[in-house]
């Protein structure tokens, strides 16, 4: 939460904007003022929230526009002024002010204030009632908080336009409920959700008065009185009804009622008392899960990955079997969404990069499997450590993470901390005519069809298992992939991968050529360990003689790949990735290290798959390969 506020004060000339500055500054009306004030700042302790607050009252007049401007894009709120007695004044608010603001500072909160109310006249437009002339103005621009009027000659309303300025701040309604078809927000509710779920020890779908009053204790300071419980659940049965609020023979609070409350708050000008509940559960102001909420040293800093313990990968495996009402193994739509329903967005890498949710698939119907999210949070929590964690938290974790997740530096250091899943990194290097074969080990990782449409695709994740010396491990191996050429020139894209694969055809000289090349290139440099994985189909058989004798002779692990044991090559190459970093670690000092980073090779015999060119060939060749207010009580201030 922020320690200081920023709010400008604009409006045409002669609206009063330095009156109102002055009055609400010394207390009382002066008839003569400086044309524009100084900033007024007011230091934490005067604010209820601690919060020291800095007024900006802005000139007026053409000359002066550039500095409004500035003014306005550094403001935290903005306080509107017109004159009531001056109709032309409130029309430059719709026609020149708020396409201004809206443009310079789309997302800070407005405050229109009416100024002058002690001058109205019986002739002007402003007789006429607040809600008739500024319901249009709240409809078409969603940033104006509230409209108050007030009179900086009688002090009426003064402090309140500075209070409710400071409030939009502070405790803004727009994230919280949408105004025009009065709701809560989807952010708003998915946040809700995840915090009655979280309080729901029992997971009967309800909060008894127990769960409730631990809740209010736990936010607000202090439990509810018989008497406050007994007026929240009358309200919801006068609302609601006592089987949509309220359920069972204790009339616990349903989901729908916890909503019901919530809205019930903001609709009566309390958005202060969600806010409070949503920060303590570790929110901000856009009503994500903050990284505060998730940071820890032990767990963070720079190239740290993160993996699942046994209790965490029970947690998600948990998660999946709550969500799967049928019990078929697969998750419907319907029952996807509901899983989904506390989270306010997906990580990038699951939409951007997975295709979510059909990268997570590996059955023929097409629907999310078990492993498939498994492996999806263990490769989120090893690429995004706290992305990863806060989706535990929004998924309804509430132990303590370190139980969770645990640190590891490779898939190595994973499989040696006998964790449930081991994170492993195949780092592929493609070029564009590689993609059959990228296809073939993608489809069979992942989903069957999406990776054959789609080329731009260029991430897949999936569980293997595979045998590692006498132990069965469970790999989320995480399928990266990189285009060749950028791979030579930024040598970070492969260095941190466990594995790295660099397909190539065996369907014409030229590209046994290029592919030895390759294979020298990165031999020379710091390249994670290596696996050839040659596909068996249509070839030359005197060039796939020539590509296995090769990795032989360079000590570089193979396996003559098919359609049916596709899965199996990807599984070894995940079990590789251990062992020849477990060779690496064991080895005697001063032993050579030439073949313990091998690179993994996909090759692929069979159509053109691979068409590199002369010119890319000399290119390779020529390369080194490296280079709120404290006086709320909660739900217990509840009325009707």
């Amino acid at each position: 939460m922020r320690n200081s506020v920023r709010i400008a004060v604009v409006g045409d000339a002669g609206v009063g904007k330095t009156s109102i500055v002055s009055s609400f500054a010394g207390g009382s009306f002066a008839d003569k003022v400086e044309s524009v004030l100084p900033p007024v700042e007011l230091p934490a302790e005067t604010s209820p929230d601690n919060v020291a607050i800095k007024i900006i009252d802005t000139p007026s007049g053409e000359d002066n526009a550039l500095e409004v401007k500035n003014q306005i894009k550094e403001a935290d709120a903005i306080v509107l002024v017109y004159s009531v007695d001056n109709d032309e004044t409130l029309a430059n608010v719709t026609q020149l002010w708020l396409p201004v603001i809206n443009k310079l500072a789309p997302d800070t909160p407005i405050l229109l204030v009416g100024n002058k109310v002690d001058m109205r006249s019986s002739s002007s437009t402003a007789q006429s009632t607040l809600r008739e002339l500024i319901t249009p103005i709240l409809e078409e621009y969603k940033k104006v908080e509230i409209c108050i009027e007030c009179s900086a000659r009688q002090m009426l309303n003064i402090s309140e336009v500075f209070y409710f300025a400071h409030k939009a701040i502070l405790h803004p309604v727009h994230p919280l409920m949408n105004v025009e078809d009065n709701e809560l927000t989807p952010h708003c509710k998915a946040a809700l959700k995840r915090i009655f779920m979280t309080c729901d020890k029992d997971k009967d779908g309800l909060l008894n008065d127990s769960e409730l009053n631990a809740y209010q204790k736990y936010c607000y300071g202090n439990p509810l009185s018989e008497k406050e419980l007994e007026g929240v659940k009358a309200i919801l049965a006068d609302n609601l009804g006592k089987d949509k609020g309220l359920s069972g023979e204790r009339a616990s609070i349903t989901l729908d009622g916890f909503f019901f409350l919530s809205q019930h708050f903001v609709e009566r000008g309390r958005p202060e008392t969600i806010w409070m509940s949503l920060r303590k559960y570790g929110y901000d102001d856009s009503i994500c899960l903050s990284d505060s909420a998730v940071s820890m040293d032990s767990l963070s800093g720079s190239g740290v990955r993160l993996a699942l313990t046994q209790n965490g990968a029970s947690f998600v495996k948990g998660v999946f079997a709550r969500a799967d009402q049928d019990r078929d193994g697969v998750l419907s739509t319907p029952e996807l969404k509901e899983l989904l329903s506390t989270c306010p967005h997906l990580p990038t890498r699951w939409t951007e990069e997975l295709s979510f949710p059909l990268g997570l698939q590996h059955t023929s119907t097409e629907l999310i499997t078990a492993d498939g999210l498994l492996s999806a949070m263990a490769e989120l929590l090893s690429a995004a450590p706290i992305e990863g964690m806060k989706y535990l938290l929004y998924f309804g974790y509430d132990g303590k993470m370190e139980e969770a997740v645990t640190r590891v530096d490779s898939a190595y250091t994973a499989f040696s901390s006998g964790l449930p899943v081991v994170p492993a990194r195949a780092v592929v290097l493609a070029s564009r005519d590689d993609f059959k074969v990228v296809h073939k080990l993608a489809a069979a990782l992942t989903c069957e069809g999406k990776w054959e449409k789609d080329d731009s695709i260029r991430h897949g994740v999936g569980l293997v298992s595979s045998k590692v010396g006498d132990t069965t491990a469970s790999f989320a191996l995480s399928l990266e992939v990189e285009m060749f050429d950028k791979a030579v020139q930024d040598p970070s894209l492969y260095q941190s991968g466990d594995i790295v694969m660099i397909p190539v055809a065996c369907d014409n000289p030229m590209n046994v050529t290029v592919f030895k090349a390759r294979t020298m290139n990165f031999m020379r440099g710091d390249v994670p360990p290596m696996f050839a994985v040659i596909s068996k189909q249509k070839g030359e058989p005197d060039l796939v003689e020539q590509v296995v004798k090769f990795v032989k002779e360079k000590g570089i692990p193979h396996v003559l790949m098919s359609d049916a044991n596709t899965r199996e090559a990807l599984a070894e190459a995940a079990a590789l990735s251990v062992q020849k970093r477990q060779k690496k670690v064991e080895a005697p000092a001063g032993e050579s290290k030439k073949s313990e980073f091998p690179t993994m090779m996909v090759v692929g015999i069979g159509a053109a798959v691979v068409a590199v060119g002369v010119a890319a060939f000399f290119a390779l060749g020529g390369s080194s390969g490296s280079g709120s207010s404290g006086s709320s009580k909660g739900i217990g201030a509840m009325r009707k």
